[in-house]
């Protein structure tokens, strides 16, 4: 009898979700591994051949389009679900001739903006005047879902309409006052510059864009901000002015001055955050650095001068991530171990 290779994916979500687990990995020669509170656990059991990682992925894909990974594209991305209880991304890929999957598993229900620590600066600034918010943090930080959480408290207390471009959708807003649109690239639009525009043809308030990659989508995410969006855009990053530093760096010299103008006028706020374990053991919580420009950050960054090295400037609600990492050691959230280790990787 053949083996229903979707039951199989769901199964392994199932378990990674059981687990508490933020991402799925399947690896031919391996037993399953799921990352649990930022650390990898290996399944007990038997390991995973190759047929069984290449059905799962077929089942997922379909045969043409996975016979081309390796051969005219290094992955390929899908949504998997679990109905009503996660939502997944599956990216598939090839090591050593064999088709390996990944799996970032997103819980349905999305956290609310306060229990996820998210500073009430921020969540005021998403509530002010339109211009640009930026979330960064390295991979696996949880900004995605500090983003869409920050979408979804905008809708649950202004009446506006929201539109997204995610790569891909990970939670579905549902919320109280706005009107919400969720366009995701490679299915609702080609790609993100064409989901920004399609948005702003549909007369949108916010628009939320999970990640800006290159120049011309920069550009149209500060296009959308002069129509009188407030935009949320996600950026890797492991600091406030490195974020802001890389948005400059996407633009060709010739037009670093226009840029720099533009975003010393527009930006809003700009966070950072890591995920640390809690002293419990049970999760993980967000250590956020933020700031809120004053007079002195919009000089600095017009005239491109000091940016990483940018003083936090005295406004409330601003802090660096070393100062919420102390006040989480202090309330006794994070173990004295925790702390010493995240300041250390921040040196």
């Amino acid at each position: 009898m053949a083996v229903n290779q979707r039951t199989e994916l769901e199964k392994y979500m199932e378990t990674g979700l059981e687990k508490g687990a933020t991402e799925v990995l399947l690896v031919p020669g391996e037993p399953a591994g799921f990352r649990v509170r930022g650390i990898l656990q290996r399944e007990s059991g038997e390991p995973l051949t190759s047929r069984q990682v290449t059905e799962i992925a077929s089942a997922a894909l379909g045969e043409d389009d996975l016979k081309r990974i390796g051969r005219e594209v290094g992955e390929l991305r899908a949504r998997c679900s679990l109905g009503e209880k996660a939502e997944g991304r599956m990216c598939v890929a090839k090591s050593m001739g064999e088709y390996t999957v990944a799996i970032r598993i997103f819980p349905r229900e999305i956290p609310h903006a306060r229990s996820i620590g998210i500073p009430d600066a921020l969540l005021e600034a998403a509530l002010g005047e339109p211009g640009l918010i930026i979330v960064a943090g390295p991979t696996g930080s949880g900004k995605t879902t500090t983003l869409i959480a920050l979408a979804e408290y905008i809708g649950n207390n202004k009446s506006c309409h929201i539109c997204t471009v995610e790569d891909p959708v990970h939670y579905v807003l549902r919320v109280e006052k706005a009107i919400v649109q969720q366009r995701e690239v490679g299915i609702d639009v080609p790609d993100t510059v064409g989901g920004i525009m399609a948005s702003l043809r549909q007369d949108p308030d916010v628009l939320v864009v999970t990640e800006v990659r290159n120049a011309e989508e920069v550009k149209a995410c500060f296009d959308a901000m002069e129509n009188g969006c407030m935009v949320l855009v996600q950026m890797h990053g492991v600091s406030k002015g490195a974020a802001i530093q890389r948005l400059m760096d996407l633009h060709p010299e010739e037009k670093i001055d226009v840029c720099q103008r533009r975003l010393a006028e527009s930006l809003r706020a700009a966070s950072v955050q890591i995920l640390l374990p809690k002293v419990t053991g049970e999760g993980r919580v967000a250590a956020y650095g933020l700031l809120i420009p004053d007079k002195a950050t919009r000089v600095a960054i017009a005239e491109g001068y000091g940016v990483l090295e940018m003083v936090m400037p005295e406004v409330e609600g601003c802090r660096t991530l070393v100062e919420d990492i102390g006040r989480l050691f202090r309330e006794g959230i994070i173990s004295a171990e925790t702390r010493d280790k995240a300041l250390r990787e921040l040196e």
